[in-house]
């Protein structure tokens, strides 16, 4: 099964949107990260995994909630209408990314319903107005949100 997940990268100060595709099919298992050469991005797969069953590692969330899409643990359709960000520690927490004001801009221009991102980039990006904002601090609770388990009213601070 395919998911498709929304985030977001930055590009001096301009935010542009990033598309993050999970394939799971049957065969060797294995994990593949295409079209960005930057080591840390590469080095999700090794995050990812661990904080399933656990600079620049701004897509390990996309990455590990389209991998639990794609195994039909969340609609896809839900994750269409989001942008995602976090990084994630072995252990499940989901820590702060840098550019989440341009990202949460451009999400905002690009006509999206909302940025789930780390509860410690929630104050920076709220100043953006016109989009909600749903800070999290774990993968289990964007997980249970996505799944509709967990209200997360939207933050204005």
């Amino acid at each position: 099964m395919v998911a498709l997940v929304h985030s977001g990268a930055v590009l001096g100060i301009d935010g542009y949107p990033v598309e993050v595709e999970v394939n799971l099919s049957q065969g060797l298992p294995g994990m593949s990260i295409v079209g960005l050469p930057d080591a840390a991005v590469k080095e999700s797969s090794d995050r990812v995994t661990a904080a399933i069953r656990k600079e620049g590692s701004a897509f390990d969330l996309p990455i590990a909630l389209g991998t639990l899409s794609a195994s039909g643990l969340i609609e896809n359709d839900r994750l269409k209408k989001l942008v995602i960000l976090g990084e994630l520690s072995l252990d499940g927490r989901v820590k702060p990314i840098r550019g989440g004001l341009s990202i949460t801009a451009m999400a905002r221009e690009n006509g999206m319903e909302g940025v789930l991102l780390p509860a410690q980039n929630a104050a920076e990006v709220s100043v953006i107005e016109g989009i909600p904002i749903y800070p999290i601090e774990t993968l289990p609770q964007a997980l249970e949100f996505l799944c509709g388990k967990l209200d997360l009213q939207h933050q204005r601070l």
